[in-house]
């Protein structure tokens, strides 16, 4: 993969962003506690690190929930090494994972999202978890709930908002693709006048451009309507008689007419 793409996807990967920003507060622990970090956090913390950044550039790199399932690990290995230090501060980590895992809101990372809050909240059932411990879990899980739930609404917000976007620029390119059809229709008529070839090309523009299922065409020669061309009509009606029905009012009145139900038209025939 040539490097610059790959940096591309990387500036606009989520997940390897979180990754680094999950190894380097475990390190920074380990190193405000312990002098140094061990070796088997910085062994951790590389591989997870390569591990997403090789995720990045791969066709894999949409995975979310194995991602996700990958930082929660990374997660998970970190507080059990701070606990045997003392230390449960790693476990905050757990809330930009599970806030993450909800925002994507697939089966598999909601999944993530669930078994992190029940990791976090698990331990509030055990006997001798001293009572500091277990504040500590209920307020993370707690945070972890909040963040989760409001990071889903916002997202679901805005892939509304988006599906709404999309849904109107797909009716407008229809109405202009409609109006540019309208154009056409008129130049072809006026370069050709109402000949059958012409007409039959008007055919052809209302019924793929516009959709209409059953178009049809009549011209006046001043007595009748007489057929110029239609499309899908079994039995097509050769004449109209000016006098009957809406095409004959029309006809009659030249004003245009738009029959959403014929039974409610007493003109209909």
């Amino acid at each position: 993969m040539p490097i610059r793409r790959y940096l591309n996807l990387v500036r606009r990967d989520p997940q390897l962003l979180l990754a680094v920003f999950l190894t380097l507060p475990v390190v920074l622990i380990e190193i405000v506690v312990g002098g140094s970090p061990t070796r088997e956090v910085v062994a951790t913390g590389v591989a997870f690190l390569g591990a997403q950044a090789i995720w990045t550039g791969t066709r894999f790199r949409t995975w979310s929930a194995a991602r996700l399932a990958l930082s929660l690990a990374f997660v998970l290995l970190g507080n059990a090494h701070g606990m045997s230090l003392g230390i449960g501060a790693v476990a905050a980590l757990q809330i930009p994972v599970v806030a993450l895992a909800a925002a994507i809101g697939s089966r598999g990372t909601i999944a993530v999202a669930i078994i992190g809050f029940l990791t976090t909240i698990g331990p509030v059932g055990l006997p001798d978890l001293p009572i500091g411990m277990r504040q500590d879990a209920l307020a993370m899980a707690a945070a972890e709930l909040v963040l989760a739930i409001g990071s889903r609404r916002v997202v679901a917000s805005m892939e509304h908002a988006v599906e709404r976007t999309r849904a109107a620029h797909t009716r407008e390119r229809r109405r202009a693709r409609q109006f540019s059809a309208i154009e056409a229709v008129g130049r072809l008529l006026v370069r050709e006048g109402p000949r059958g070839d012409a007409l039959a090309q008007v055919m052809d523009i209302l019924e793929g451009t516009f959709g209409f299922r059953y178009p049809s065409v009549y011209l006046w020669d001043g007595s009748v309507l007489r057929l110029g061309a239609q499309r899908n009509y079994a039995h097509p009606i050769q004449e109209f008689d000016v006098a009957r029905g809406v095409i004959g009012r029309v006809a009659r009145t030249r004003v245009a007419a738009f029959v959403t139900d014929v039974a409610a038209d007493p003109d209909y025939e």
